[in-house]
């Protein structure tokens, strides 16, 4: 079973001037910095949970075809050092639960009527490469990627673009695109911190594309912590992801 979580982005050309000048001014390591910053939780100031609406195109190589899907994802973050818990719901078009504490992940297709189940401890370098996982370290992309500006580095509503590629291989990852809100950089914030990823794309090594938009995104909700247990329901069989064939 292949899990991979990415964001989709178009290449858009035509740019405005005032859009050129943007480009020009705002340097990359400004880009990265707001990206990043908001999920270190410096000074109690950051992202410390995040719920989002999800919607997920997948492109099959192989298949020479497209897979739509959208769900509800929720996202918190411990201490560093730790993995965050999370829960991805996936309500259409076939309904499926990813949820972790962050020490065990399970996965459950209710069609399948099983639940395969993911010791993260045992598992860990698996687990900071796969795709499912990356958007969960957001603050800490700078270490595990080489970021650039994307050619171009603004898409037509002036949000900026970065080209992610791991600093070592990985079976999961061979190319990321980021999308970074443009009110993520703004000189004055207000409020609530400005939830920084507009979306994301993976390029996997066999060239499958799949792309996630974040839209309603609500940040600092205080999600209660029985929303990233699972609970096996009856009559469904437990497998061990070791034992699991294509997770």
């Amino acid at each position: 079973m292949k899990i991979v979580l990415v964001i989709a982005l178009a290449l858009f050309t035509g740019f405005s001037a005032s859009a050129a000048e943007t480009e020009e001014k705002t340097s990359l390591d400004r880009v990265i910095e707001a990206l990043e910053t908001p999920f270190r939780l410096e000074g109690g100031r950051g992202i410390s949970d995040f719920e989002a609406d999800f919607f997920q195109l997948s492109r099959l190589s192989s298949l020479d075809r497209e897979q739509k899907a959208h769900g509800v994802v929720m996202v918190k973050f411990g201490k560093e050092g730790e993995l965050p818990r999370f829960r991805w719901n996936y309500l259409e078009p076939d309904p499926q639960e990813i949820v972790s504490n962050g020490a065990t992940m399970w996965v459950y297709v209710p069609d399948n009527r099983q639940v395969i189940r993911s010791d993260l401890s045992r598992d860990l370098k698996r687990a900071e490469e796969d795709p499912l996982l990356f958007l969960t370290g957001l603050g800490r992309l700078t270490r595990d990627f080489t970021l650039s500006r994307n050619e171009p580095f603004l898409d037509e509503e002036g949000n900026f673009i970065l080209d992610l590629k791991p600093r070592n291989p990985s079976p999961y990852i061979q190319r990321l695109k980021m999308v970074v809100r443009k009110e993520a950089l703004a000189e004055k914030a207000t409020g609530s911190p400005v939830f920084p990823l507009l979306s994301s794309t993976v390029i996997d090594p066999a060239g499958n594309v799949t792309t996630i938009e974040f839209r309603n995104v609500r940040v600092n909700r205080g999600i209660p912590e029985d929303r990233f247990t699972f609970s096996v329901p009856e009559g469904v069989d437990v497998l061990d992801s070791a034992d699991a064939l294509n997770f």
